[in-house]
């Protein structure tokens, strides 16, 4: 049998993950409460899928396209196509990630969402 030349080291010592490598994943939308439901999915190559539903629309809105992440500013911008999701949504975010919740926030409101289970981070 050979010898192992790199011994598995302890992950304890890696660097941080960047923002943008937590922003990766999905999400559910857990707040504001007012009974709307979401779901966001965040790809590694800069795209995002969204689908919001409140309890008294007739359907839910989704949509999916390039998302803009600008690290040193903290601000994630949705290019979505669907307009009546970019009015709800908006265009650009104040982003915040704290373990598994994920605060966008523009114009004083936010929206606050947590990873789902089973989801899996960037590695």
């Amino acid at each position: 049998m050979s010898e192992v030349s790199n011994p598995v080291r302890d992950r304890s010592d890696r660097l941080p993950l960047s923002l943008g490598d937590q922003l990766v994943g999905t999400w559910t939308l857990v707040g504001p409460d007012d009974g709307a439901e979401g779901l966001l999915l965040v790809t590694p190559d800069g795209y995002a899928a969204v689908q919001l539903a409140d309890t008294d629309a007739a359907a839910p809105l989704a949509s999916a396209g390039p998302v803009r992440l600008d690290e040193g500013a903290g601000t994630l911008t949705f290019d979505l196509p669907a307009a009546a999701l970019t009015e709800r949504l908006g265009a650009e975010h104040q982003v915040t990630i704290e373990g598994d919740e994920l605060r966008l926030q523009r114009d004083g409101a936010a929206l606050t969402w947590r990873r789902a289970e089973g989801a899996d981070r960037a590695a």
